[in-house]
């Protein structure tokens, strides 16, 4: 599983991001460092957030974005992380941005709607943030026959922490189970998990992707033998 660090400019975000950051890194790998960096003094409520560690940079000028720089690319370089968050609305973190996705580490930017167009594109991915509203009770998803057969898949051939490389599982579903997603209305595996969210975790974006399995997502009643979108297309 892929380490992963994120990197938050405390002076540039409030701690009311901290939840949608967190929402947004499940998913994304093994996450080992989750830092907050700024001037302690003006930091209001970073300290109160549960599992970011407060990095106090001092009061000088782009003294927090300095450190990040530095530790962005201590844990490229020297830890073998292979995935940085860079959460700021800053557009001079372009530049570590950029070095970083030179030396091959997936950077996923995080913002507001004013973050700069250039750290945008210095970043493998971007993803707005936004305030954290009361969210709407997510409808309630019957697992079904082929979620346990997707579950079993996973179980099989996954690696640590029963994780499976989404690409992988198309040809394996078909051959254990003649199951075509071509034939169900989402027409492919990503848009069908991620429409199970109470059941399944695909993530990141692009081609390492992978797929697991919910804690408790099976802990329900039995699931109907057969789901009715799979008659026509499975054996």
């Amino acid at each position: 599983m892929k380490r992963v660090a994120v990197l938050v400019d405390g002076e540039n975000l409030s701690a009311d991001f901290a939840a949608e950051i967190l929402r947004r890194i499940d998913g994304l790998g093994r996450v080992d460092v989750k830092r907050v960096y700024g001037n302690a003094a003006s930091l209001p409520r970073w300290d109160q957030v549960n599992g970011f560690r407060l990095i106090h940079s001092g009061s000088g000028k782009n003294s927090a974005d300095l450190l990040m720089a530095i530790d962005g690319m201590e844990f490229s370089c020297s830890h073998g992380f292979e995935v940085v968050v860079i959460c700021s609305s800053d557009g001079d973190h372009s530049h570590l941005a950029a070095r970083l996705v030179e030396r091959g580490v997936c950077v996923v930017g995080m913002g507001e709607d004013k973050t700069p167009t250039r750290f945008r594109a210095a970043c493998s991915d971007f993803e707005l943030l936004q305030r954290s509203r009361p969210a709407a009770p997510a409808p309630k998803v019957e697992v079904s026959a082929l979620d346990r057969r997707i579950k079993d898949v996973i179980e099989k051939n996954g690696s640590e922490g029963a994780t499976l490389l989404l690409k992988d599982l198309n040809g394996l579903m078909r051959a254990r189970y003649g199951t075509r997603i071509s034939t169900y209305p989402e027409k492919n595996w990503r848009t069908y998990l991620g429409n199970r969210p109470q059941i399944f975790k695909v993530g990141p974006r692009g081609p390492d992707a992978v797929v697991r399995v919910k804690p408790g997502a099976f802990c329900q009643e039995d699931a109907p033998a057969e789901p009715p979108a799979a008659r026509a297309g499975t054996t």
